[in-house]
C-alpha cells in the first residue's frame, strides 16, 4: 500500500515546484492529492529547501573575572 500525507500531523506546504510536489512531511514529498512521489533521487524542492524561522542565537559566556578584565581593556 502506498504511503500518503497524514494530516493530523505536521507536514509542510510547497509552492511553486514545478516537480508536482505539494505537501513534505518527515523528509517525504507528496502530490497535490497526498500521494507520495517516489522519484530515483529527491528532487529540487528538498535540495534548496530553507530552513525555517530565526536562526539559533549563540552566546558566548564569560567568568565573571574575564568580564572584569574586559571591561578594564586588557583582554
Amino acid at each position: 500500500m502506498a504511503k500518503v500525507l497524514d494530516k493530523s500531523r505536521d507536514f509542510g506546504e510547497v509552492y511553486g515546484a514545478e516537480s508536482g510536489v505539494r505537501y513534505v512531511q518527515d523528509g517525504l514529498e507528496f502530490d497535490v492529492q497526498g500521494n507520495l512521489l517516489t522519484t530515483g533521487e529527491a528532487t529540487l524542492v528538498s535540495k534548496t529547501a530553507k530552513p525555517r524561522g530565526r536562526p539559533k542565537a549563540t552566546a558566548t559566556v564569560f567568568s565573571a573575572d574575564e568580564q572584569i578584565l574586559e571591561q578594564e581593556g586588557v583582554l
